[in-house]
């Protein structure tokens, strides 16, 4: 609501100038839009245009971020956002933490932090996050509940990267499809659905991780 008030503001400031410019004559020049009402005016256009773009709080940037949670950023910073975990688990300057949501605990954000030793603040910091809610989705509107041949339509480069049991000593198995250089990976349930994204950094693959990150994982 707050965006559109904008843009509604921005169209009748614009039209109120050219109007005024208007009845001014031939004599005046016509006044110049300044730098402010030209980054609106752009807004408008950008938003006329992509009404369906995914705003940054929600978006998924392979290799880079879900949501406001960044590759490289640090624990303190994630705490100072989302607050103390749920769950987690610590080991070797390695740790994992999660964070369900207050309305559905089926919806969880997961982190694996590392810690590098040569680095002069020796700060825990994020390298890979994982999350099951629909909430977040990608700039193709890929999200928890995408089929995966949508999936595989813009992620051809996905590689089946591993598996891990729907239940504990179950052999149905959720399988992982891991865009290594790309820095995303999917998790695809028997009916081909989407339960689970994760983004890492480029060039690593998703749950090599010391600590365990899904429950059962096996790399193939």
């Amino acid at each position: 609501m707050r965006l559109v008030s904008i843009l509604c503001c921005a169209i009748f400031f614009y039209s109120c100038t050219q109007n005024k410019n208007s009845s001014a004559g031939a004599e005046k020049p016509v006044m110049q839009k300044s730098d402010s009402t030209n980054r609106i005016l752009d807004s408008v256009n950008r938003f006329i245009k992509h009404p369906e773009e995914t705003p940054i709080a929600k978006l998924i940037v392979p290799g880079k971020s879900i949501g406001l949670t960044t590759i490289n950023e640090t624990a303190e910073s994630i705490g100072q956002k989302l607050g103390t975990p749920d769950a987690g688990d610590a080991a070797m300057g390695k740790s994992i933490s999660t964070w369900f949501s207050k309305t559905n605990r089926l919806h969880s954000t997961t982190i694996y932090f590392t810690t590098n030793f040569g680095d002069s603040s020796e700060a825990k910091r994020v390298s890979q996050v994982r999350i099951t809610s629909p909430y977040f989705s990608t700039r193709e509107s890929l999200a928890v509940g995408s089929n995966f041949s949508s999936i595989n339509k813009y992620f051809p480069s996905l590689k089946l990267s591993g598996n891990y049991p729907v239940a504990p000593k179950s052999s149905t198995m959720i399988r992982v499809y891991d865009d290594v250089n790309g820095g995303i990976a999917f998790e695809i349930n028997p009916e081909n659905t989407c339960i689970g994204i994760t983004i890492h950094k480029q060039g690593e693959r998703a749950f090599q991780t010391y600590l365990d990150f899904l429950e059962g994982y096996k790399s193939l």
